[in-house]
């Protein structure tokens, strides 16, 4: 068995105008645009309601975009558990986390445990049948 929950939205902004752009989310929210200590190519946006943590990281232009992130204690039970349901592997980043794809064709990240509160509200899954 393995526990995920969604962590987080992310904001992708493109790297030349990723400072205005997380000027420009914390205004939109309402939050303060912080240091995100896990990794500081984030900026988290505190203060957003609902739960979930919010980033803003810089990408290629190419890549702006809106992208979920699942945290897990089990990264690879989780991943097939994901293909299980249709999505599929699109590539491994920095030894550490997936980027999947969903069969909607939305892009989105499954991570290993990266907040202080965990396992708060994660789901609890069944191991995988032959996996005992």
């Amino acid at each position: 068995m393995h526990r995920s929950r969604l962590l987080g939205v992310i904001i992708d902004c493109a790297s030349e105008q990723f400072e205005a752009g997380a000027r420009f989310w914390a205004g939109a929210l309402g939050a303060a645009a912080v240091p995100y200590p896990p990794s500081p190519r984030f900026v988290m946006l505190n203060g957003v309601r609902g739960g979930l943590e919010w980033l803003v990281q810089p990408v290629k232009p190419e890549e702006r975009a809106f992208h979920l992130d699942f945290e897990t204690d089990d990264l690879e039970a989780e991943v097939r558990r994901l293909e299980a349901l249709g999505a599929r592997r699109k590539r491994f980043v920095r030894e550490a986390h997936w980027v999947m794809t969903a069969p909607s064709g939305h892009e989105f990240c499954v991570v290993p445990v990266q907040t202080e509160d965990w396992p708060e509200g994660a789901i609890t899954w069944p191991r995988e049948e032959g996996n005992e």
